[in-house]
């Protein structure tokens, strides 16, 4: 248990931003290995300022404009598990002012992660490598917004960002494409 827990310094290459958290995990487990450890907790974070990590770096790419990096976000919590040398994430929702983003998936404590995104971003001056224009127009709510699906690979230093292409074709046929 953690509180309150410098999330910054735990984010690798971060340099200033995000507010104080705190951490509750309930684990339980044999041997040094991470493997060995199974448990369940709650992520709280006070609101503060999203550090320039390199997943936030490469969803800003992706996006083709900055908009995640040093916004102010709200305080927030998320449930995790443990399990496997595993963090399993169902549900972390980082809301700015501009931008949403919901988070799943997992991150090995060994480094490698695989997770999936959905960002809540305005469809104005949005383009997305791979993305036709007029599949963002179809996937565009009547208040100028889209749901970008992403898919997140690689490791925590070196993360490799795609679009989504089964979600974002599923969004295109219930969008009437």
């Amino acid at each position: 248990r953690g509180e309150p827990l410098d999330i910054g310094s735990m984010m690798a290459g971060a340099s200033g931003g995000p507010g104080a958290g705190s951490l509750r995990l309930d684990g339980r487990g044999a041997g040094a290995e991470a493997t060995g450890l199974h448990g369940q907790g709650v992520l709280r974070l006070q609101a503060g300022e999203l550090p320039a990590i390199p997943l936030l770096k490469a969803i800003d790419r992706i996006l083709g404009r900055t908009r995640l990096v040093g916004a102010r976000y709200a305080a927030t919590e998320a449930p995790f598990r443990v399990e496997g040398g595993r963090v399993l994430l169902d549900d972390l929702r980082l809301r700015t002012e501009q931008v949403g983003m919901d988070v799943a998936g997992w991150a090995s404590l060994q480094g490698p992660l695989e997770l999936t995104l959905a960002i809540h971003t305005p469809r104005e001056g949005l383009t997305v490598e791979g993305v036709a224009a007029g599949v963002l127009d179809l996937m565009t709510d009547d208040q100028g917004q889209v749901v970008l699906p992403l898919r997140v690979t690689g490791t925590q230093e070196e993360p490799r960002v795609r679009p989504d292409g089964a979600a974002l074709a599923g969004q295109a046929r219930r969008s009437g494409a």
